[in-house]
């Protein structure tokens, strides 16, 4: 079908029948698998509860338990729970995928969406999303109209990404870069994308108009100064903050991933854990390059000690953000001594592994790398 879209419409004919044959053989029957238990619950229809799932004062119509579930004091509608996932203590779960490890409990609920490995759901809501593995989500926040595959982030207290009635048509999301943490009682303003700032932080309070970020490991944050000819609603960003001021948090995402993932059945897919690297460095490139190139003589916006300040109109990189001079130097800096710390921890990273091959390998094996 990728190949030929001819094929397309035979093709969704054939699934369309096969899946029309599936509900009619299975209607309204529940297959409950071996070693399964099936305790105290309300009700339980159409429904497959496969191994060792446990289900316990539950509600659960048309959906399907894979393996290893455990799910108790919860509703289930339509809902397909991958190997391990969970949900408890009133979750709520409609019209949704939960993939291995997945946890949802303290009233969270689930719509229409999938959630990606290792993600946890608590007391918060997620409609209409795609939410990527590794994604904190343990307090009252909303997630709504998301694509977010790469996850690793955090969604805070009362975070609102997006909104249920925003007066206008159904027709915008929000794609958030990786390890994007959104603060407490944030407001993300349809259409976001901040896929080229992936591990950037919007910061407490934090309103966020219409826009797209391309800086890499920042801050967004409340502005320290008012600026003449600039709207308030505007924000103040620092480019690099997170490796300049906050790298702590970036190895300790790191360390969680890596340990959370050691919870994934070993016949699944494993994920990238690593924060530095090519594709996320490639963005920090692409982004210092672009904050070196900016001339402070192409803006006429001074802050109060009478320095340029830049917004989307001279770096289009920024969104609706402005910027220092002093900030747009610092961006170059930093970006710059990690690329070069990136560098030389490869540079490293693969001398040590040659030392290695070349210390239990053949001696020819050794010459051979020596020569190059």
């Amino acid at each position: 079908v990728a190949s030929s879209r001819g094929l397309a419409p035979a093709y969704q004919k054939a699934v369309s029948e096969y899946t029309a044959a599936v509900e009619a053989a299975g209607k309204g029957k529940t297959i409950v698998d071996e070693n399964a238990v099936v305790l105290s619950c309300s009700s339980v229809k159409g429904s497959y509860i496969g191994r060792s799932a446990r289900v316990v004062n539950s509600k659960i119509r048309d959906s399907a338990l894979l393996e290893g579930n455990h799910v108790e004091d919860c509703s289930l509608t339509t809902a397909i729970l991958q190997k391990e996932a969970g949900v408890e203590s009133f979750g709520v779960v409609e019209g949704a995928t939960l993939c291995p490890t997945v946890h949802v409990e303290r009233h969270g609920k689930v719509f229409d969406s999938i959630v990606g490995p290792c993600s946890g759901i608590a007391e918060g809501e997620v409609t209409a999303s795609l939410v990527g593995p590794f994604v904190g989500f343990h307090h009252q926040a909303l997630l709504i109209a998301c694509f977010w595959p790469a996850g690793r982030g955090n969604i805070g207290y009362g975070a609102n990404v997006g909104s249920n009635h925003t007066g206008k048509a159904p027709d915008q999301e929000n794609c958030p870069g990786e390890g994007t943490f959104f603060g407490l009682a944030t407001n993300i303003k349809y259409p976001c994308n901040l896929v080229d700032s992936p591990y950037s932080l919007i910061a407490t309070g934090i309103s966020c108009l219409p826009q797209a970020i391309g800086l890499p490991f920042s801050l967004v944050n409340e502005s320290t100064e008012c600026i003449a000819g600039l709207s308030p609603a505007i924000n103040e960003v620092t480019p690099g903050w997170m490796l300049s001021d906050n790298m702590y948090s970036l190895y300790r995402n790191e360390a969680k991933f890596e340990s959370r993932q050691g919870n994934l059945p070993k016949d699944g897919v494993m994920y990238q854990y690593s924060v530095f690297r090519p594709d996320i460095m490639d963005r920090v490139v692409k982004a210092r390059d672009i904050l070196k190139a900016a001339d402070p003589k192409d803006t006429k916006l001074r802050d109060a000690k009478g320095q340029p300040v830049f917004t989307d109109k001279q770096i289009r990189i920024l969104g609706k953000n402005w910027m220092h001079e002093s900030a747009r130097l610092t961006a170059v800096k930093t970006y710059t001594t990690f690329l070069q710390w990136y560098a030389i921890r490869g540079l490293w990273r693969r001398l040590s592994s040659d030392e290695k091959k070349m210390s239990t390998g053949r001696p020819e094996d050794a010459a051979k790398m020596v020569s190059l």
